[in-house]
């Protein structure tokens, strides 16, 4: 039985993001302007974040998005609880632009009733290999990158803008992507490759 804990995230995160209170004097960190939706695609590797009590103890966290027909993204999200050999946890939520003229500032659905700002603030324009997401000013961060084994310049380069954009690198998470067991151990799903 899959652990509920993306399904618990995805449910509450818009209630939770609602009920915090604004940091006096600041606004959330404006979204890149332009993404290409269709380059989004493809397994993203979370290589840092802001802790959260909805991604405690996960390792070899991904987001994998697909194109769907109607030019939406399909994100299915999955984590393992403490290890790579841990209970794996799994969500599935829409992502979209909806202002077409502002494709960095999305929304994201987790399911009919709620959804929630789900804003690209940083992105490797040329390559589309690493990116910064986040949602409230302080509340929710991820570096992205789409391999799983980040050059360390390349982490501490994302660790820079993302202190430009005003959060704090000591806050920072760096989270384990240890695909060794994984790949020996077909039991253990691999992100699917985009």
């Amino acid at each position: 039985m899959k652990n509920q804990f993306f399904f618990a995230l995805w449910l509450c995160l818009p209630a939770l993001i609602l009920a915090t209170p604004a940091l006096a004097g600041s606004s959330p960190v404006p979204p890149v302007a332009h993404v290409d939706l269709a380059r989004l695609c493809g397994t993203w590797y979370e290589v840092a974040r802001l802790p959260n009590k909805y991604e405690k103890d996960m390792v070899n966290v991904t987001m994998t998005l697909r194109a769907r027909q109607d030019g939406k993204l399909q994100a299915i999200n999955r984590g393992y609880r403490n290890s790579p050999k841990g209970k794996v946890s799994e969500s599935h939520a829409i992502i979209w632009a909806p202002d077409p003229g502002k494709t960095g500032d999305l929304k994201i659905r987790f399911n009919p009733l709620m959804s929630a700002n789900f804003r690209i603030v940083a992105i490797d324009s040329a390559n589309y290999q690493h990116m910064i997401a986040a949602i409230g000013k302080s509340d929710f961060l991820w570096l992205l990158s789409k391999s799983s084994q980040i050059e360390k310049s390349e982490l501490q380069n994302l660790i820079a803008i993302a202190n430009r954009l005003g959060y704090s690198p000591e806050k920072l998470q760096i989270v384990s992507q240890d695909w060794n067991y994984a790949q020996k151990n077909p039991a253990s799903p691999l992100p699917e490759k985009g």
